[in-house]
């Protein structure tokens, strides 16, 4: 049974924070200490609705959690940007400091 299946399936059969906490666990469980790494710093802010739930899609399709899922997205936007205008990707790995 593939993500979404399981998410309609806990949506019908239990009430919405247990939907809420079984994700979580199942997302934490994946999370190695990137909060404590000195190499990653903290991204936050607020999107419109639809390209939320498209994020969620993408993120649960590739079985990945949200800060890994923003950082490939983020790492592919770049890589992108970077051979539009001729200049070396950054490197696999490396992280920003903070900022």
């Amino acid at each position: 049974m593939n993500y979404l299946a399981k998410l309609r399936t806990w949506n019908t059969q239990k009430p919405r924070e247990t939907m809420k906490a079984k994700l979580r666990s199942i997302f934490l469980a994946t999370v190695p200490g990137k909060k404590d790494d000195p190499n990653y710093a903290a991204v936050r802010g607020h999107v419109p609705n639809d390209l939320y739930k498209k994020f969620k899609i993408f993120c649960v399709e590739r079985g990945v959690d949200n800060s890994q899922g923003l950082e490939d997205l983020l790492r592919e936007y770049f890589e992108c940007k970077e051979q539009q205008n001729g200049t070396p990707a950054t490197p696999k790995g490396k992280a920003g400091g903070k900022g």
